[in-house]
């Protein structure tokens, strides 16, 4: 085999798409934002729980999507995308061309949706939900664990549901309204001055799955931390190392 066919293998490893694994939610937790606006009386906070039933391994999954929805018992069919701009084209909101922009007038929330050109970029948002969930998990304290949660969906909720989602940020206090404010606007001066979100994924909906399976909606995204490789990378590595075993045993014997 020839040097530039043995490039264009690794080649096909950095380009392909992922294969979908299957993902069961577990558990929500037990920290809820309490509110009184809307049609629930509380929203679970993150992180939940699922179990990647390809790899059986356990995820602590932080959900980025206030606008669709999963839950104990169902399955669902996801892509693991390390957070990259490479990856953006296959994440939920990677073609997001308006969203809304919190605003903060003596306590009270109000939101403005952009206009396009998106700024900050569907990426950076990305980024910034990444980093309000590193503080999250840093934290012990379910009152700010809420905040960095509430502040992380606001990058991404869309006219169905900001309504109710910025009543119910005032519907918690000024001084809750006010900490939501300041963690997003903390969230994107981090990315803005180089916070690259290392190690973090997206678990997005595969798109071929049947949606039909769960009242054909979309299902909600979520972000994980130290994500398990992508299972096609892995097979493609694998696929690679034995054609190179055999390149290099198949060299040995012409010698």
């Amino acid at each position: 085999m020839k040097v530039s066919a043995i490039r264009a293998l690794f080649a096909l490893v950095f380009s392909c798409a992922a294969f979908a694994d299957q993902m069961q939610f577990e558990s929500p937790g037990s920290n809820i934002w309490w509110t009184s606006a809307g049609p629930y009386a509380g929203v679970y906070i993150s992180p939940y729980t699922a179990l990647d039933v390809t790899t059986n391994k356990t995820l602590s999954i932080y959900c980025l999507d206030y606008n669709d929805e999963i839950a104990p018992p169902f399955n669902w069919d996801a892509n693991l995308w390390q957070l990259k701009p490479g990856n953006l084209s296959h994440l939920q909101f990677g073609s997001m061309t308006q969203a809304y922009n919190l605003g903060d007038t003596a306590g009270t929330i109000t939101s403005v949706l952009s206009s396009a050109p998106l700024t900050p970029g569907s990426y950076d948002r990305y980024l910034e939900a990444a980093w309000l969930f590193t503080r999250s998990a840093a934290t012990s304290d379910p009152t700010a664990q809420t905040e960095f949660q509430v502040a992380a969906w606001s990058l991404f909720v869309n006219s169905g549901s900001v309504g109710a989602f910025i009543a119910n940020i005032n519907d918690s206090g000024t001084g809750f309204a006010n900490a939501v404010y300041n963690d997003v606007n903390s969230a994107q001066f981090a990315v803005s001055h180089g916070w690259a979100g290392s190690g973090w994924s997206a678990v997005t909906m595969d798109p071929t799955w049947d949606q039909v399976h769960y009242g054909n909606v979309p299902v909600q995204e979520f972000l994980e931390y130290n994500a398990t490789p992508e299972p096609s990378a892995l097979i493609l590595f694998g696929t690679i190392a034995a054609v190179l075993f055999c390149i290099v045993m198949r060299r040995k014997r012409l010698a």
